[in-house]
């Protein structure tokens, strides 16, 4: 019966067809029953009127029969009928009987008939005048009307009082009637029954139905099908109820979604628990795989007694618990996958979700926590001795100190605890309003962990301390606050100062950077994001790396500047970076190789200082050292060098080189002539026309005044003065100046194994000198080196 119960209550339909098949039931009853009760009554008022007429009739007859004779003849016929049991007529004083059915009462005083109902019935006729009874439970029907006799011929002494009685059976008609009523009474109750099944037909086709509908769609979803919605199928009041059902599944998707967003990732550890028995894991996010060590998918579905370590019955009653108290919290034990057991607490609320309630559950891993106030109720001597200072006070701008040990008089410059301890907590905050808001903080969160606040001693020595503190209440309901201060000024001040290194940093032009021993950067001030053309705000994860250097002095930093830096502490020397454009800029670098506790590198600095206006000063000095500053071909200082070093290579190698010395004909006429300026030109016009002829490994040099210098590696005698006539025709061929024509005489020397260099620079000077002597605009070459010397 109970599960009748409960089906009827959750079924719509059985609510409406019940009561409407009920009321049709008893309408068609009450309806079918009064219309039989009203075909009833007419038929006996019906017979009554009959019963009435027939006497009517024998009235009539009476008073238009001329004799009792016919009268009797009339009643005899008229008694015939079958329905018809008794006909009386009486008259005159005393009452005799003048005609009836029965013909033994003929002429007979009325006193004398036998049924005293007959006579009682005639007598309220004369009295009441004509009416009717029935008789024998409805079988018969009686009716008795008064007399109206006027025929002459009658017997006068009869003609005063008399009355007509007639006695009808009624059960025939009355059965045909009763017939008639019941039928009549069946097809009005059935009609009105079958209208009202009619009518639930139509309530359940247009509105149970649509109802079912949203109703099947809401458990799908609650069985986790999150595709079904509600049919749309027509704009009523049904329709929108289905348009609202989808909108509110629609947000409760939305809100889901959010949910699982927030519980999946939040770093906290959380746990969806179905609270039936003692509690099951319905879901678990990634922070609750990474500490219990265990994967979500074996989170999921895991009986909730495997980790914790309660027993069941005390983990069930635990689990209503917290099923009617929306903050409950408790601490326990937890076991991980790996066996370690964590102590951690629980905070835990029911929540519903898709009309399903689960308990939500937050894991705080308090067992270091457990560990310390164990130890500290173990340890209250070594409370004492304590470096750090431990103290309790009470709450508020005006709490005092209750607990102190020894460091706290040592960080306060205090003389005695006594001392402290007379003053108000607030007198020893640079500014009284942090200790209203610490306090207050501390009461509403229950716990501080290392906040950083800023006091002074008693002395008014500024100090910054690390408080960590933790509100407590006493069974009398008195909140204090425990906790541990450390005095960590010289810190800070090495922070600030760090602080103020760190901003000289950034308003330096020089590339300051950190990086990791793998060249991950951990820090890059403005002036390295300037110097690559960077903006300062580009997030350090995508600063570049190796590709900030050219090749080459990346093969120097990675061979070179880091092994030395980590070997010997620092290295330094000139590398290179290339800006965004990829121009190469030359630095002056330092690498410093910072040590961790174990003595091995773990992190690597560097400073690195534009050099490109130095290096430009270097590399135009060193041209000037170099060059000829009038032709810009080598001088003759840097020549000596390069013929000593191709003088080395020949020696080892055996390669053969030669030289071409040639200066210009009659150049101080040219001077003379056009000046020093024409002649100038002349000189860079020759030095042009005999460079774009050579090689590129040749190498001519301005030896002096108008005599030149060319170094031919690689090519013996035959070859050089070719080459001679060769540049010797190109300048006779070329007209320098217009109007100037110009000529060189050449001579040309191959070096010769064992020779020194300037042996061979006198040979090839001689045979120029006799170039000149022979007529000018010639080449000769040189002898051969005189080997008995």
């Amino acid at each position: 019966m109970t599960g009748v119960r409960q089906w009827y209550r959750r079924s719509l339909h059985l609510k409406l067809l019940v009561p409407t098949l009920l009321a049709g039931l008893v309408l068609a009853l009450v309806c079918g029953f009064g219309l039989y009760a009203l075909f009833k009554s007419h038929a006996k008022e019906e017979m009554a009127s009959w019963a009435i007429r027939i006497a009517d009739a024998v009235n009539y007859a009476s008073e238009s029969s001329p004799t009792t004779s016919e009268l009797e003849r009339f009643v005899t016929a008229l008694g015939a009928e079958p329905d018809i049991e008794e006909i009386v007529v009486a008259a005159g004083d005393p009452l005799r009987v003048i005609a009836a059915t029965r013909m033994a009462w003929w002429r007979h005083p009325l006193r004398e008939v036998p049924d005293g109902r007959i006579r009682d019935q005639i007598r309220a006729a004369l009295e009441r005048g004509a009416h009717s009874r029935w008789r024998d439970g409805g079988r018969s029907l009686t009716a008795a009307v008064p007399l109206h006799i006027h025929r002459p011929k009658m017997d006068l002494a009869r003609l005063s009082t008399g009355a007509v009685y007639v006695a009808l059976d009624s059960r025939g008609e009355l059965a045909a009637q009763k017939t008639h009523a019941l039928f009549a009474g069946l097809a009005l109750g059935g009609s009105i029954l079958l209208l009202t099944i009619i009518g639930y037909a139509v309530l359940r086709n247009r509105v149970i139905q649509p109802v079912w509908a949203i109703h099947r769609t809401l458990e799908d979803r609650r069985a986790g099908n999150q595709q079904p919605y509600a049919p749309v199928a027509s704009d009523d009041e049904l329709g929108a109820l289905a348009r609202a059902t989808n909108d509110l599944l629609d947000a409760q998707d939305e809100r889901t979604s959010l949910y699982r967003q927030m519980f999946q990732n939040h770093p906290a550890v959380k746990l969806l628990i179905s609270p039936e028995g003692s509690g099951t894991i319905t879901d678990a996010n990634h922070a609750a795989a990474r500490f219990y060590g265990y994967a979500i998918e074996e989170l999921r579905g895991m009986p909730l007694g495997r980790i914790n370590t309660l027993p069941p019955d005390q983990l069930s009653r635990n689990l209503q618990r917290v099923r009617v108290e929306p903050d409950f919290r408790v601490q326990v034990q937890h076991a991980l996958a790996s066996g370690e057991v964590r102590d951690v607490e629980v905070h835990s609320g029911p929540i519903h979700v898709g009309g399903l309630e689960y308990l939500y559950s937050i894991i705080h891993d308090v067992t270091e926590e457990n560990r310390s106030r164990r130890q500290l109720e173990i340890y209250h001597q070594v409370f004492r001795n304590l470096p750090v200072g431990v103290f309790r006070n009470t709450p508020g701008v005006d709490g005092r100190f209750l607990e102190l040990n020894p460091a706290m008089v040592a960080i306060f410059d205090a003389s005695s605890l006594e001392e402290l301890a007379r003053h108000p907590v607030a007198d020893l905050y640079q500014d009284p309003a942090e200790r209203e808001l610490f306090s207050r903080q501390l009461l509403e969160k229950g716990s501080v962990q290392r906040e950083e606040v800023r006091m002074r001693s008693l002395r008014g020595r500024p100090i910054w301390a690390a408080v960590t503190a933790y509100r407590h209440r006493d069974p009398d309901g008195t909140i204090y606050f425990d906790g541990t201060m450390e005095d960590i000024t010289t810190r800070k001040e090495a922070e600030m100062a760090r602080d103020r290194l760190i901003q000289i940093l950034e308003a330096t032009p020089d590339f300051v950077a950190t990086s990791d021993l793998e060249g991950r950067p951990l820090y890059r001030n403005r002036g390295g994001w300037r110097m690559l053309g960077l903006s300062p705000n580009t997030p350090l994860e995508e600063a570049p790396r190796d590709d900030i250097h050219p090749d080459w002095a990346l093969h120097r930093i990675q061979e070179a500047g880091i092994p030395t830096a980590i070997r010997e502490g620092y290295w330094e020397g000139e590398t290179a970076l290339l800006d965004t454009a990829g121009r190469e800029i030359p630095v002056s670098q330092v690498i410093v190789a910072h040590y961790g506790p174990d003595g091995e590198a773990e992190r690597l600095s560097t400073i690195m200082r534009d050099i490109s206006e130095r290096k430009a000063l270097e590399s135009e000095l060193q041209r000037q050292a170099t060059h000829d500053r009038l032709t810009g071909l080598f001088n003759r200082h840097h020549f000596e060098a390069l013929l000593s070093d191709e003088i080395q290579r020949a020696e080892r190698y055996a390669n053969p080189f030669s030289l071409v010395m040639f200066d210009i004909d009659h150049f101080k006429r040219v001077n003379d002539t056009h000046g020093h300026p024409v002649g100038d030109r002349v000189l860079c016009q020759v030095a042009d026309t005999v460079q774009e002829r050579l090689r590129q490994t040749d190498i001519l040099a301005r030896w002096g005044g108008e005599e030149f210098l060319a170094l031919l590696p690689g090519t013996p005698l035959p070859g050089a003065a070719e080459l001679a006539e060769y540049l010797r025709r190109a300048i006779a061929d070329t007209e320098t100046l217009p109007g100037i024509p110009a000529t060189i005489s050449l001579g040309v020397a191959e070096f010769r194994v064992g020779e020194s260099w300037t042996t061979l620079l006198k040979r090839v000077d001689d045979a120029l000198y006799r170039a000149k002597t022979g007529g000018r605009n010639r080449v000769e070459t040189a002898r051969e080196p005189d080997t008995t010397a």
